[in-house]
């Protein structure tokens, strides 16, 4: 929006004038003739655009007495302007503002013209008018329609030579004419005028009021003078004939536009009128005519609707007496001529004492209007006094002022603080005064101001406070800008002057500190550079210059490509990674050749750092240092570290490194996983990572190495340990030692443990030991066991030698028991005749009838552990229950098989051996006859297992229930 006035000017009238760009010469013709005003406002708005140049508005610029303005977006409308559409876009009002839009816009119309006359209506009702020129053809008719619905005036103009033209001419001329101020000229009917009300936009509804009847022409023929006021008396409407009575001035209140004589009697007909509702008329009021005499009228005020606040006023001239009898003299009697000049004279007194009571009653309204404008003075100059006295004592500055002779006029509070001044103390020297400041150049100073009238500045102090103010003497004017003396203001800057001088001293500090910074960026013995967005670099000291091979100069401006192709890429990514992120990469290792020793390859650690200026990464800086030896030992550190990590790995001794009080793991090989269980203990205090240590002294052993630093060692010891890492701690024995581990300066760091696992000799030892125990055990077992078997081959022997036919079948048979006891007692050795499993006895006794392992005698059940004589009794019981079964029973048919099922409760008493037969022929129950089989069966099991027997002879198979 352009700078200008910012007044409302909603009652200000606005035409919009509508044409085309080939009748440019139309336009410029009919606004040629818009005046500077601030009555009204013009808007251009063209059909059809044409690239011209110069542009519109400065081809109407040359041509118009106004301004003109090419109207911008969101722009004020501006009274007595011209404002010029411009190409290509649509214009519209809103309130008192032109917004511009572009013709494709969705809230557009296709025509500009249509578009801006619709919104003028809307936003000037009938304020808003349009004047359509030549070339216009069809387009507007809408935004005409709304500008005539709202109540506005529209004014078509037709082409030169058509028939009327000249008269439109004309009349767009009286239109514009009607706009203006200065002009006092109102047409009479619907018009552009301020405030006209409906019914008289219709010239149906203007009145056409008769005169009084009389006799003789009236010089406006039968049109009277009318307008039309507001309740409140303001003029809405002025007829043409009203032009000799009031000032041109619609929308006012009518004393500002009705002549003086008007205003009494027009004020008495409106209240009357407004009272009652109905008309009033006040006669006889003489008033100058238009020819310059006076004229006699009566005033007529009545209102015009009921329902608005609008009265007509209307002005009906009344013939003078004199005129009115001229021609009836010669018919009266001398009675009747009397009367008449008796009725003039009391009219002419009547008319005199009206006059003189207007009189009064106007000086009476100037008294009254110069009292209230005295009262408004006198109230102003109250307020300014007040103001004056209220800023002098809320201002904190001290203010002096002083007549031409340096005498006291006034003063703020504030100035006590520096002349020793108060009310009394007003046109006294200001030398007079004492003074806490040193100030001796006052009159010199004052002359000076006098001399060039500029104001002079100066600093003085008050000695005993080192309190500094910044005086400025400024010459003093009165309202008709004479000097009459001179203002002296002082400014507190002790505190600014303290400031200014930190700053100084700041500023030295900063010069100081800055080379040395500079002294330092230069002979620093490490590569400092800085690069800006581009990859340029912008500084570089002789440190890293050497090392990139070019001087200081060469790099400045030079990008990474330039000077180092082979890493220009990495560097390049990396810069622009900070660029992005802010964020630095530290500890880069470079390794290159560099252009002095082009066969060395030469390690640089760099890093690289972000510069901001105001939170943005301004450039990256860089850090390079040479690390070359550095990285050689590291190398050669590696390397050593490597071998002994492969011989500690491959020793056949388990190893641990731990560092620090707390005894922590920082190397472990592959012996020591295995004996920890495979957990990975590496960065674990040795209690944590193996909590079974604890208790069992060796955290202490620990404890007292890394204290003392003396070595601990022991050639025998059991520590328990979770081999499997599932917290199952079983007892290892091993040779251990602990040893410190020193850095260079000699102080214990660490404890390494040396270890190597005894279990297996330590059991071999055992063992040994026990088997010359055992050696001379066995010897008297065997002893015993021989004795025993023996008995036992005796004994059968005799049980057999009843039953015996001859000598072979006696043989036999002993043959069979005697493999049967063998077959238990190779069981027996082979668990070194301590327990046997019972299943293990079945299956011995039961191979000699299988063709296939668990086919003709089945096994189900627990497992149950047998000793040497358990064995040795159920051994024998088996064979025969195997022999009976082969002979007689299941096993005597291919059809059969036996079920032997066992129960172990874990206690004696609770063990269970059930045999049950399956398949084989029908058992018939024996009776008392007893065999061999269930001799043995019977004091076998019995005697030596403690076993009690039950035998069932079913006939589906035998049964044997035995629980021992």
């Amino acid at each position: 929006m352009r700078d200008g006035k910012t007044d409302t000017v909603r009652s200000v009238p606005v035409v919009a004038v509508g044409g085309s760009a080939d009748g440019i010469d139309a336009v410029i013709g009919i606004l040629s003739r818009f005046r500077p005003s601030d009555r009204a406002a013009c808007i251009v708005i063209q059909h059809r655009e044409l690239d011209r140049k110069p542009a519109l508005h400065d081809l109407l610029q040359a041509e118009c007495a106004v301004p003109v303005l090419q109207i911008l977006h969101d722009e004020l409308l501006r009274p007595g302007h011209i404002h010029v559409l411009p190409p290509g876009r649509i214009a519209e009002l809103e309130g008192d503002v032109l917004h511009l839009l572009d013709r494709a816009g969705p809230e557009t119309t296709a025509d500009p013209f249509d578009h801006f006359l619709e919104s003028l209506a809307r936003a000037r009702g009938r304020d808003g008018h349009a004047v359509i020129l030549p070339g216009a053809g069809p387009e507007g008719a809408a935004g005409l329609r709304a500008i005539k619905e709202s109540g506005g005036r529209v004014i078509t103009q037709k082409r030169e030579g058509q028939e009327g033209s000249q008269m439109q001419i004309d009349e767009v001329e009286m239109f514009f004419a009607a706009l203006h101020d200065e002009r006092e000229e109102f047409p009479l009917g619907p018009g552009p005028m301020t405030g006209v009300t409906e019914p008289l936009r219709d010239p149906a509804n203007l009145p056409r009021v008769a005169t009084r009847p009389a006799a003789g022409p009236f010089p406006r023929g039968s049109a009277s003078p009318f307008a039309v006021l507001s309740g409140a008396g303001e003029v809405r409407f002025l007829s043409p004939e009203m032009r000799h009575f009031a000032q041109p001035a619609p929308s006012k209140p009518m004393d500002a536009v009705l002549i003086d004589d008007l205003h009494d009697p027009v004020r008495d007909a409106l209240s009357a009128a407004a009272r009652s509702g109905e008309e009033r008329t006040v006669e006889d009021i003489r008033l100058r005519g238009e020819a310059g005499g006076a004229q006699t009228f009566d005033i007529t005020v009545s209102p015009m609707r009921p329902d608005a606040d609008e009265y007509l006023l209307v002005l009906t001239e009344v013939p003078h007496l004199e005129t009115a009898l001229a021609g009836e003299t010669a018919d009266r009697d001398p009675l009747e001529l009397e009367n008449a000049r008796l009725r003039r004279e009391l009219a002419a007194t009547l008319a005199a004492s009206r006059a003189s009571g207007q009189d009064l009653r106007r000086a009476n309204r100037e008294f009254e209007a110069v009292n209230s404008e005295l009262r408004e003075n006198n109230q102003q100059l109250q307020r300014a006094n007040s103001d004056l006295k209220n800023l002098f004592e809320a201002t904190d500055l001290a203010i002096l002022f002083l007549d031409r002779d340096l005498r006291v006029r006034n003063f703020t509070p504030a100035t006590a603080a520096l002349y020793t001044v108060a009310p009394r103390d007003i046109g006294r020297p200001i030398s007079d005064l004492p003074s806490r400041i040193d100030y001796r150049e006052l009159h010199d100073d004052a002359e000076t101001v006098l001399a060039t009238l500029r104001p002079l500045d100066r600093e003085v102090r008050i000695p005993q406070t080192s309190e500094t103010f910044l005086l400025r003497i400024k010459p003093y004017r009165t309202i008709d800008d004479r000097i009459d003396g001179y203002i002296l203001s002082f400014a507190d800057i002790t505190i600014r002057q303290r400031y200014e001088q930190r700053l100084e001293r700041k500023r030295r500090d900063l010069t100081e500190r800055y080379a040395e910074l500079e002294n330092l960026y230069d002979t620093t013995p490490v590569g400092l550079a800085l690069v800006d967005r581009g990859m340029k670099h912008v500084r570089i000291n002789q440190m890293l210059a050497d090392i990139n091979g070019f001087s200081i100069e060469e790099h400045i401006g030079a990008t990474f490509s330039d000077l180092m192709p082979d890493l220009a890429e990495d560097l390049e990514a990396t810069h622009r990674h900070i660029f992005e992120t802010g964020e630095p990469s530290l500890n880069n290792l470079i390794e290159t050749t560099v252009p002095g020793n082009p066969n060395m390859v030469r390690s640089f650690l760099a890093d690289f750092y972000p510069v901001f200026v105001d939170h943005e990464v301004h450039a990256v800086g860089t850090c390079m240092r040479e690390v070359t030896d550095e990285t050689r030992l590291l190398n050669e550190v590696a390397e050593s570290e490597a071998r002994m990590k492969r011989m500690f790995d491959a020793s056949p001794v388990f190893i641990a490194i731990f560092e620090g009080p707390e005894h922590r793991y920082v190397y472990s090989n592959p012996l020591n996983d295995r004996i920890v269980g495979g957990r990975n203990l590496i960065g674990l205090p040795l209690l944590e990572a193996m909590p079974e240590l604890e208790g069992q002294q060796v955290i202490e052993y620990f404890d007292r190495v890394y204290h003392t630093g003396e070595r601990q060692a022991a050639s025998e010891v059991c520590v328990s340990f979770d081999r499997n890492g599932d917290g199952q701690v079983e007892d290892l024995w091993i040779g251990h030692s602990l040893d410190p581990v020193l850095d260079g300066s000699g102080n214990v760091t660490g404890v390494i443990s040396f270890g190597y696992e005894l279990t297996e000799q330590i059991e071999a030892r055992r063992r040994a030991e026990a088997s010359e125990r055992d050696k001379t055990l066995l010897l008297a077992e065997l002893q015993h066991r021989v004795k025993n078997s023996l008995a036992t081959v005796r004994a059968v022997s005799r049980l057999l030698l009843p039953g015996a036919e001859d000598a072979r079948s006696f043989h036999d048979r002993l043959g069979m028991r005697l493999s049967a006891m063998a077959r238990t007692h190779d069981l027996l050795t082979e668990a070194d005749w301590v327990l046997t499993d019972l299943h293990a006895l079945v299956v011995a006794e039961a191979t000699p009838y299988e063709r296939a392992p668990g086919r003709r005698v089945r096994i189900a059940g627990d497992p149950i552990k047998l000793d040497s004589r358990e064995a040795s009794a159920f051994g024998m019981a088996l064979h025969e229950m195997m022999t009976n079964a082969a002979k007689y029973g299941a096993l005597s048919n291919a059809d059969g098989h036996v079920e032997v099922e066992t129960t172990d409760g874990g206690e004696p008493g609770t063990r269970r051996l059930i045999w049950r037969e399956v398949g084989g022929p029908p058992v018939t129950d024996p009776g008392d006859r007893r065999g061999f089989g269930s001799i043995v069966i019977e004091k076998v099991l019995v005697s030596d297992v403690k076993a009690e027997i039950t035998m069932n002879y079913a006939p589906a198979g035998l049964e044997l229930d035995a629980t021992f």
